[in-house]
This record gives C-alpha cells, sequence and structure tokens, in this order.
C-alpha cells in the first residue's frame, strides 16, 4: 500500500472515534448518573454480613447464652465482641463504610446469630430490589429502568443496568480491535513517512502535522539555544499527540469510568482487565507518535521559482 492509501485508512479509522465515543458517554452516563453501584455495594456488605454471621453461628449462639439481663437490658459482652470482630472481616474492605448502618452493630437491641442472619438477608434483597426499580435521572435527563428490545417479533424486556453490563463486556474486543488497527496502521504509515521526501506525499488527515522549513544551524554552542531548538525540533511530535488524545481519549476514558462505576458484580476480574486492556492500548498509540524515525522529521521547503529566471 502507498503513503496515501495509509492516510485514507488512518483517516476513516479516525472518524470511528465518533460513534465510539456516543455509545462509551451512553454507559458513562448510565453508570455515573445511577447510585446503583453504591446501592449493591451497602447489599453485598449486609449479605457477606450474614454470610459470615451464619458461618460463625456456632460460636455466637455459645457467646448468646451467657447473656444476662441487668436493669432491663440485655448484656452480653462476649457476643457484642463478636459482632465488633465481624464488622471489620466483612469483605470486601470498602464494606468498613457501609458498618455504621448495619444491624449487626446495635447495642441497644439485642438480636440472636440466627435473626441477625436472617435480617440482614432481607435488608440485602431489599436493597438490591429497589435499586433496580429506581429510574435513572441526572441534569433533566430521565432514562427507564428496563429497556424492550424485540427480536424476531418477541418484546423482550430487560433492564438498563444490566444492558450496560453487556454493552461493556461487547465494546470491551471492539475499543481493542480499534486501537490496535489504529496502532499499525500509523505505525507503518509513519516508516513510510520516514523515507517521504516532500510533504505533498502525506495525505493530509489532521494528525500528519509536520515541519516543513529549513531548521536553523546554530553557530556558537548555548544551552539555551540548544534546549530551543530541541523542543521546537519535537513540538509536531506532541501537537500530534494532543490532537490524537482529543480522537482516543474520549471513548477510553468513559469506557474506564462506566467500569469504575459500575463494573461486573460476578465477575469483576473481567471488567478490571477489559479497562486495563483498553487503557494500555490507548497510550500505545499516543506514545507511538514519539518513535525515533519521525517524531523529528522535518520536510525541506518548496523552492521559490523566480518567474523572470529563464532555464
Amino acid at each position: 500500500m502507498s503513503l496515501r492509501s495509509f492516510g485514507v485508512r488512518y483517516e476513516r479509522l479516525l472518524i470511528l472515534s465518533a460513534p465510539l465515543s456516543l455509545a462509551c458517554i451512553l454507559l458513562a452516563f448510565v453508570s455515573v448518573a445511577s447510585d446503583v453501584a453504591t446501592d449493591f455495594e451497602r447489599a453485598l456488605c449486609y449479605e457477606n454480613a450474614a454470610v459470615m454471621v451464619d458461618s460463625e453461628s456456632t460460636g455466637l449462639e455459645k457467646e448468646w447464652a451467657k447473656r444476662k439481663l441487668i436493669d432491663k437490658e440485655t448484656v452480653a459482652r462476649d457476643y457484642d465482641t463478636e459482632l465488633h470482630r465481624i464488622r471489620f472481616a466483612v469483605k470486601p474492605i470498602m464494606c468498613y463504610q457501609q458498618l455504621p448502618e448495619l444491624d449487626l452493630l446495635r447495642t441497644d437491641v439485642r438480636i440472636g446469630p440466627k435473626e441477625l442472619g436472617k435480617i440482614l438477608k432481607e435488608k440485602a434483597d431489599r436493597i438490591r430490589t429497589e435499586a433496580e426499580q429506581r429510574p435513572i435521572k441526572s441534569y433533566g435527563v430521565e432514562i427507564p429502568e428496563k429497556a424492550t428490545v424485540s427480536v424476531m417479533g418477541t418484546t423482550i424486556g430487560i433492564s438498563i443496568r444490566t444492558l450496560v453490563q453487556i454493552l461493556q463486556l461487547v465494546l470491551a474486543p471492539v475499543l481493542m480491535l480499534w486501537l490496535g488497527t489504529l496502532f499499525n496502521t500509523r505505525y507503518r504509515e509513519t516508516r513510510l513517512i520516514e523515507n517521504a521526501t516532500s510533504i505533498t506525499d502525506l495525505y493530509p488527515h489532521s494528525i500528519n502535522i509536520y515541519w516543513n522549513a529549513s531548521m536553523l544551524t546554530l553557530r556558537k554552542r548555548s544551552r539555551s539555544l540548544i534546549l530551543l531548538s530541541h523542543t521546537l525540533l519535537v513540538l509536531p511530535a506532541l501537537i500530534r499527540i494532543s490532537i490524537l488524545a482529543l480522537f482516543i481519549l474520549p471513548p477510553a476514558a468513559f469506557y474506564c469510568v462506566s467500569l469504575f462505576y459500575q463494573a461486573s458484580e460476578n465477575h469483576p476480574l473481567i471488567s478490571f482487565f477489559a479497562g486495563l486492556l483498553v487503557g494500555t492500548f490507548a497510550l500505545t498509540n499516543l506514545t507511538s507518535e514519539l518513535h525515533a524515525w519521525h517524531v523529528t522529521k522535518v520536510f525541506p521547503p518548496a523552492r521559490c521559482l523566480d518567474p523572470t529566471r529563464k532555464g
């Protein structure tokens, strides 16, 4: 393929940034505008606390049996100590911030281990149910809780949050394919730019910004002038990186934001590695503009022909 063919292909890949950015912005909006992440975190804390209470019910029952009635108030210090230990052991670590709201911390009302585990499970289910029924609304924009999809004449209702998680899984390989193709196309284009002799050989897409002038040669050694000359030499590369970031960072950044606020609850590692790979692919494209063979590329200026000159 020629230099111009690679340029045309690269420009078309850059145009794909618009629909991908729109899709990722929608994902980020749903994730940020909804407080579902916080609700499910609270529900998970209650659920994990209930599991721990059930798993340690034998020891808790023994401590609960030692309770005493003093001045019409049930006192069970060892039982309270065990519950406070569970408070700090509930996973994940962020549950510590939710613990002040947990029923197992109530000291004014004593509840036995079996009843306490049941109450915690019921509260976890109630929080999830309320979160799923709450519409997503922010800055005057409201998104219905359920989306309807027609498949072969059959109408299917799906939770908007479930749809977001599905789109997150679908967009991960799409973004990596787009960013990978973008990098490979630009890599081959810059290898041809290395041997180009005229700036007119380039396809004029927005990233192809290079010096087209004669660089001044220093007659005397000066640190300040040397620094200035080096800065001017790499200035087009910095401009190219800045412009390329306008195309690459919006879809990559908004996609990672959506993963941060609404990662898959059942498969958090998949969400983590999806965001990590997309971010790595995006940074790889930006740093590719610093390849040595074209970061200091300077095209010679065009000759000014004198119309009065013969021959």
